[in-house]
């Protein structure tokens, strides 16, 4: 294997990703259930309209905080993190929170053709999706760690 290779960071195929968004989703049941009973409590019980569009955004904004913190913060949802990739710059860094509210729209963007910002990753020549086109990131994945045992094997001789 050539230094270039391994200095290469490999980026994430869609049935991957398909995981990850799975896995993310179950965390957004958990993330709006909470911010909701933080909203009702806030109203003193009192139920939110429907359609109204300050809880909507709310939500929204919500959404985005746990995702921006997440990709600044290390770079890993909990579906990242859990199929071992992270979000980075195409230079390899770390979100800023600019970059992170770039790539937030631009995956809703990404949504609303019926995901065929998502699916782009099949025929884009690259592997990216729009939003990360847009936003200037990528889906890398994460190397696995040695196992504990063979660093303590290793520390004992």
């Amino acid at each position: 294997m050539n230094s270039k290779t391994a200095a290469t960071p490999q980026r994430i195929k869609l049935p991957r990703l398909m995981l990850v968004l799975l896995y993310d989703s179950l965390a957004m049941v958990g993330l709006l259930f909470l911010v909701g009973i933080i909203m009702l409590l806030a109203r003193s019980g009192e139920a939110v309209t429907s359609g109204d569009w300050l809880f909507r955004g709310y939500l929204l904004f919500s959404v985005y905080l746990y995702y921006a913190w997440c990709w600044n913060r290390g770079g890993q949802t909990l579906g990242l993190k859990s199929w071992r990739a992270k979000v980075v710059t195409m230079s390899g860094h770390s979100l800023d929170w600019k970059t992170a509210l770039y790539r937030f729209v631009g995956s809703l963007l990404s949504w609303l053709p019926l995901g065929l910002g998502y699916l782009w990753i099949l025929f884009d020549k690259e592997g990216l999706s729009w939003h990360d086109r847009l936003s200037g990131t990528q889906i890398i994945l994460v190397p696995k760690k040695e196992k504990k045992k063979e660093q303590s094997a290793q520390a004992a001789d």
